[in-house]
């Protein structure tokens, strides 16, 4: 495990990219028995604006629990933005402030086999608050055995990960393309999967204007498609979205 440990912070220090930085943290994780994580964060301050989510639970589950909005009933997630200290939590052992809405979402989570779990929170570290979670499918006393012995690498792997993300948001910033507000907000619902017309009717602006957007987002990505361009946007940490799991390679603009 130790060794582990120290191979994954060594691959950390070498990452150029999200990609590898994931690829040395799935490596590490099949030492521990969790097998699943998701790492979320956004600028501290009140508008909690330019979220980030880096995961490998299920795209299905993902987009489930975006479309129905569950950040709002996510006893998780709430628990994080209050806490100081990291903590455990399952679906098999409610806790007894949580409703009943609380209690859906985790019931449902169960469904992408995400049981129990440990949360590490980050309260204004490197200018973005947020948590990183791992969470395992194992019967509740194995669960409770392999989070004793990997308690405190589990805190130090999200830490890690946090700063390592961060700095290669910061030197990707020296090379990022720089979007108008409005070309943004556009870009950002292509990567959503929404459509000419829908961006329009959301946006409040015509389809003609928003054909002009595109057309200038391609022109500064060098790219014939938006479809290409929203790919570069999240490769570059330009956006800040779930990458393959919400772009879902089905963007189709015309």
């Amino acid at each position: 495990m130790n060794h582990a440990f120290q191979t994954m912070l060594s691959r950390y220090g070498e990452a150029q990219s999200v990609d590898e930085l994931r690829g040395a943290l799935l490596k590490y994780l099949r030492f521990t028995g969790f097998h699943q994580y998701a790492y979320y964060t956004y600028n501290a301050g009140p508008r909690r604006n330019n979220p980030l989510l880096i995961s490998n639970y299920s795209p299905e589950w993902l987009r489930y629990y975006m479309s129905n909005n569950y950040a709002q009933d996510d006893p998780v997630f709430h628990e994080a933005e209050k806490s100081l200290t990291p903590f455990t939590w399952s679906s098999e052992a409610p806790k007894h402030e949580w409703n009943a809405e609380n209690i859906k979402v985790l019931n449902e989570a169960r469904d992408a086999k995400i049981l129990h779990g440990v949360s590490v929170p980050f309260q204004i570290f490197h200018g973005r608050s947020g948590a990183m979670t791992f969470a395992s499918d194992l019967p509740m006393n194995e669960f409770i055995d392999i989070y004793k012995n990997a308690r405190n690498e589990l805190c130090l792997t999200a830490m890690y990960f946090h700063a390592s993300v961060q700095s290669i948001a910061f030197r990707k910033d020296q090379k990022k393309i720089h979007l108008t507000d409005r070309e943004y907000e556009v870009l950002y619902q292509c990567i959503c999967g929404l459509e000419v017309h829908e961006i329009a009717g959301k946006l409040k602006i015509s389809v003609a204007t928003v054909r002009a957007h595109m057309r200038n987002i391609n022109l500064k990505y060098q790219t014939k498609s938006i479809r290409n361009a929203c790919i570069m946007a999240l490769a570059n940490l330009d956006v800040d979205l779930p990458a393959e799991q919400l772009i879902g390679l089905h963007i189709d603009l015309k």
